[in-house]
């Protein structure tokens, strides 16, 4: 049996470095929490193969090196990408839930500060990928990550 993937480096690294902009700017933490998460997430979906987050971001996975931006917005590579960063995504009937939460623990004792931001990564991350016919929501399951991405409907 294998352990879920936890990203608690990536967490921590947006978590301080939105406490201390705060601290310099004046800016409420939580405001500066969800850009630098959209930041990040839009910088992960952007991602083009070849290039090294890693340096900037050690503790994040980078997405599936995949022949053309065309493939990274289909639904396919959504999913790939968010198997990539331990989502654990899980397609179904319009819509894909996620099975595990990188920051889990953190979730448990901080619901609402943790899943905001991750609802905010991930909200950019579709962004970075151009799907802007999904949408990532707050729909908190047992088992689950507290954040679930809408496809559209199928005509």
């Amino acid at each position: 049996m294998s352990l879920p993937d936890r990203r608690y480096e990536t967490a921590a690294l947006l978590l301080a470095d939105a406490l201390q902009e705060a601290e310099e700017s004046g800016e409420p933490p939580r405001t500066v929490l969800d850009r630098r998460a959209r930041e990040l997430g839009r910088e992960l979906g952007r991602h083009e193969p070849g290039a090294d987050t890693r340096a900037a971001h050690p503790d994040v996975a980078p997405p599936l090196e995949e022949p053309g931006r065309e493939a990274r917005t289909s639904h396919t590579g959504i999913v790939q990408t968010l198997e990539v960063l331990g989502f654990e995504p899980r397609p179904s009937d319009g819509t894909i839930a996620l099975g595990n939460c990188p920051f889990q623990s953190l979730a448990e004792r901080h619901a609402a500060l943790v899943c905001g931001m991750n609802l905010s990564l991930l909200t950019g991350l579709l962004e970075g990928l151009n799907a802007t016919d999904v949408t990532a929501r707050l729909a908190p399951a047992p088992g689950q990550c507290c954040v679930r991405l809408d496809l559209p409907p199928v005509l």
